[in-house]
């Protein structure tokens, strides 16, 4: 009750009445209220249509103020976030409880309520330990010994917390090593020329042998995640997809030996787990762990989205093409994917290659609900990121437009992109990585050349195609953003195409 009546006394009627947090006193008509909610319901994207809204006149100075007001509202709001939802699981929770009562444990220093101020701090620091949150550990931790060594004298409880205090240090140390080993990578990979890879990958592996000597020692939550990330990406470097597999599978383990449960850990090493089997062309053990992942996660977030990217590789890859359309309405149905500009606009150029497969017969479309019908200007205007794209990545909207002047026999229109289409594949599509995309492209342009016979055609695209054939794909999400469906079983449909073409039957819409 004394600490009770001291945080009673601290926050009094008095003292709390002018705390603003979203939802509190809000009036529908309110200006705040107005912004708030047309920024939640996507109404709004930039300042100008927000001061369009708002103001009959550019109203700047009028906005920013406004805004200031919602942010210190949606600050304040932060502390009363639900936490005993489904979706948070014990370590956010945890992250979330121990992250505000360290905030109110400064609070209660700062307004001179030491003693209320510990005792939070002593619970919160047996729940900080539990669930490996180092860095607010060390932080009570200090307070509680800085305590008990002089403003209030108590040896034994000094010791114990001072022991606490060299731990933590220790391990905190290890988490911030491998976080800047991890930042270092992520940065010289991402942002490094090609030509420095060699000396980058030489220094990961200098790092990754630190890192496996100080997990001998270091059982911290973060330290290990950061660290079997690092592992597994040094594996998949070299192109070790077995050695992905067997780290992947230690870092589960060791997720799994904590007496809490984070899913994000389970779900990242899923992922490793996935992109290996799919390389490998394991497809049964590829769909086990991303039916794991689909199972755990349940909001329309950036992983939903990314396990039905991975899904739909799945299924091209194993030709279960019918299973595609149920899959693809599931996504373009969801409000969510709007927000994810890069999401969305690949699933609208998947769109196209699903109308396509209807087309010629791969899928049958549902009957209760049906995908828009193709349109080519349509889907120009809805894909900008990618048809701006210069890096080859806009490959799978060429091939979209062409698969769709086959079908429509639009001759003309092919005949008008050659020149264009030679001119990128030389220009962009020089890169071993990008020589399948050159292939396919190559062997579609030779379509005019043969007269759209399906016999000649095979004769003039037959040095294309063995080296299409040769030189297998690397499944991975990046490649399947340009290759939407496998060249060679995408090639069969287009003779399949031709042959209907050839035997004079009706023309496909």
């Amino acid at each position: 009750m004394k600490e009770l009546r001291a945080l009673v006394t601290l926050l009094s009627k008095q003292k709390t009445k002018n705390i603003e947090i979203i939802g509190q006193d809000e009036k529908p008509e309110s200006l705040i209220h107005r912004l708030y909610h047309s920024i939640s319901n996507n109404e709004i994207c930039t300042e100008e249509e927000a001061i369009a809204l708002l103001y009959q006149t550019n109203n700047k100075q009028a906005y920013n103020k406004l805004k200031n007001r919602l942010k210190q509202r949606l600050i304040n709001t932060l502390f009363f976030i639900d936490v005993n939802k489904p979706s948070f699981t014990d370590y956010r929770k945890a992250l979330h409880g121990v992250g505000k009562n360290w905030a109110a444990v400064i609070l209660l220093l700062d307004r001179s309520a030491r003693h209320t101020a510990i005792g939070i701090a002593e619970t919160t620091l047996k729940t900080a330990l539990k669930y490996d949150l180092t860095e607010f550990a060390l932080l009570l931790a200090r307070q509680i010994a800085k305590h008990y060594a002089y403003l209030h004298p108590n040896r034994k409880k000094y010791l114990f917390y001072k022991k606490h205090v060299e731990e933590l240090k220790k391990v905190f140390d290890a988490e911030m090593l491998v976080e800047d080993y991890y930042n270092i990578m992520s940065r010289e990979f991402n942002l490094s020329k090609s030509s420095k890879k060699k000396t980058h990958f030489e220094q990961l592996k200098l790092y990754c042998q630190e890192l496996k000597e100080l997990q001998k020692e270091i059982k911290s939550y973060r330290f290990n995640a950061d660290t079997f990330q690092l592992l597994t990406y040094e594996k998949l470097l070299e192109k070790d997809y077995r050695g992905v597999i067997e780290l992947s599978h230690q870092a589960k383990d060791f997720f799994e030996s904590k007496p809490f449960k984070d899913l994000l850990g389970q779900i990242l090493f899923n992922y490793d787990l996935i992109r290996s089997y799919l390389i490998l062309h394991e497809f049964t053990n590829a769909e086990k762990y991303l039916d794991e992942n689909i199972s755990l996660i349940k909001t329309f977030n950036f992983h939903w989205f990314r396990c039905r990217n991975f899904k739909f590789i799945l299924l091209t890859n194993t030709k279960r093409y019918q299973e595609l359309n149920s899959l693809m309405l599931d996504v373009l149905e969801s409000k969510a994917l709007t927000k994810f500009p890069a999401f969305h606009e690949s699933w609208l150029i998947k769109e196209a290659y699903i109308n396509f497969l209807i087309l010629v017969g791969r899928i049958n479309p549902s009957r209760n609900k049906k995908l828009r019908a193709f349109s080519v200007n349509r889907f120009l205007n809805e894909v900008p990121i990618f048809t701006k794209d210069k890096r080859g990545l806009n490959v799978s909207i060429l091939i979209a437009q062409l698969l769709f002047f086959i079908l429509n026999k639009k001759e003309n229109e092919i005949i008008d992109r050659l020149d264009s289409l030679n001119q990128y594949c030389h220009r962009y599509l020089k890169k071993d990585d990008t020589l399948r995309s050159n292939c396919f492209i190559k062997m579609l342009m030779k379509l005019p050349e043969a007269n759209y016979n399906p016999i000649r055609v095979q004769r003039y695209v037959d040095k294309y195609y063995k080296v299409l054939s040769s030189t297998p794909a690397e499944i991975s999400e990046q490649s399947s953003e340009v290759e939407i469906i496998p060249y060679e079983d995408l090639w069969e449909m287009v003779l399949g195409v031709l042959e209907k073409r050839r035997g004079g039957r009706k023309r496909i819409r």
